[in-house]
């Protein structure tokens, strides 16, 4: 959550000060990230690197906004920057695996170097994926994701809930049958995610707004960002 914070506020600056080179700065900005990456991780060139793949998701938001195809020609820099990304990856993994194993004392595909390498060839493929499944005229989405859509509205929530309602959760430890309780888990982190985010979140952020005399910036800040073009 603390990466996908800061990528909106990058995001905000970048996208109101550079509209018309946004992505080709954002997309370079992560190349350079993932090429010092190799040679000395840490922090700030790893969340700038992951940068890549959030934006591409933000193209992806742009093109539908600007009712335009979302297609192998329209999401070529976006699927360029990642394959790039992942190729310097997969380079970092084969001149570094052995190091950081001996440092962590293990390795694992759920562990860096092999981790990050996980991530950008999982969104690289995911996307091509759904490319080539919009092309099939999404064959079978009725019975796979359709059903979800129903959750989309409280998935933030859901996301944001659920380590601490479901996978780390204890508050219901003293129900033995651990069936019973990760139903119960499930049930109340949802039930939560929905108050939060279908009840109290939409009046609470209107009052907010209204109260601080915030929506004329707010639309004047939405309308640079969506005025925004390649």
């Amino acid at each position: 959550l603390s990466y996908e914070w800061w990528f909106y506020m990058i995001f905000f600056a970048i996208i109101t000060r550079f509209r018309p080179k946004a992505s080709v700065i954002a997309y370079s900005l992560g190349i350079i990230a993932a090429l010092s990456y190799i040679v000395y991780p840490f922090f700030a060139n790893r969340f700038v690197m992951y940068l890549v793949l959030w934006w591409a998701g933000a193209d992806m938001a742009r093109l539908y906004l600007e009712q335009r195809a979302i297609d192998f020609r329209t999401m070529l820099m976006p699927l360029g920057a990642i394959a790039i990304c992942t190729g310097i990856l997969v380079v970092n993994a084969i001149l570094n695996h052995e190091a950081i194993s001996n440092e962590l004392g293990q390795k694992s595909i759920g562990l860096s170097p092999f981790l990050e390498v996980r991530h950008f060839a999982f969104t690289l493929v995911v996307i091509c994926a759904a490319i080539v499944w919009k092309k099939l005229d999404w064959i079978g989405w009725n019975f796979t994701f359709a059903p979800f859509a129903h959750l989309a509205n409280i998935s933030f929530g859901v996301y944001i809930l659920h380590w601490f309602m479901i996978s780390d959760a204890t508050y219901l430890s003293f129900i033995e049958n651990a069936f019973i309780r990760y139903i119960l888990y499930f049930l109340v982190c949802f039930a939560t995610a929905f108050v939060i985010e279908r009840m109290i979140y939409p009046p609470l952020n209107a009052w907010i707004i209204s109260r601080l005399k915030f929506g004329g910036l707010v639309k004047a800040a939405y309308a640079k960002i969506f005025a925004y073009r390649k």
